[in-house]
């Protein structure tokens, strides 16, 4: 026999009613938790897109204009850090020991300075402290006790490339 509308129990009525209303709020809950999660997933996901997928090779010019002698070359590249792109530029020193490429860096080891190509000395100089830095790179004076950094470099299409990350 079924149960008419004037013979409910207010008890099952005020518990179904509950029921429903804390379903509702679980699930915009979830609903609201799901749309805030995505933008912070973003954020913190973001260190692993910081260089773009991996290596980048930036062209320093033809392989055949770069010789025994040591020369600056400036070159800029877009660099991605997270979803921010700009371009960088950077100094470094070219020269050829045997078959091989030499690319070094211009940023003195001991506090970051620029250093400076003397051509004419052939040795790199730091201003900041008086640092020196022989042709390969290796200390020759001052307080800096690493070498200048030696950057990956390959020939590509006859192209000399160096390697960003």
């Amino acid at each position: 026999m079924a149960e008419s509308a004037d013979h409910l129990d207010p008890e099952e009525v005020a518990d179904e009613t509950r029921r429903a209303f804390v379903v509702g709020v679980a699930v915009g809950a979830t609903v609201v938790g799901a749309v805030a999660a995505v933008p912070i997933i973003r954020l913190l996901s973001s260190p692993l897109e910081r260089s773009g997928g991996g290596e980048q090779w930036v062209s320093l010019g033809p392989a055949d204009q770069f010789g025994d002698e040591r020369r600056e070359v400036i070159y800029s590249f877009p660099h991605k850090d997270g979803w921010y792109t700009a371009n960088q530029t950077k100094r470094v020193v070219v020269g050829k020991d045997g078959a091989d490429y030499v690319v070094l860096s211009t940023v003195c080891t001991h506090l970051g300075c620029g250093v400076n190509w003397l051509a004419a000395e052939k040795k790199f100089f730091c201003p900041c402290h008086n640092g020196e830095f022989n042709a390969d790179g290796s200390v020759k004076a001052g307080p800096p006790r690493k070498p200048l950094v030696r950057l990956e470099a390959r020939v590509r299409n006859g192209q000399l490339e160096v390697k960003e990350s």
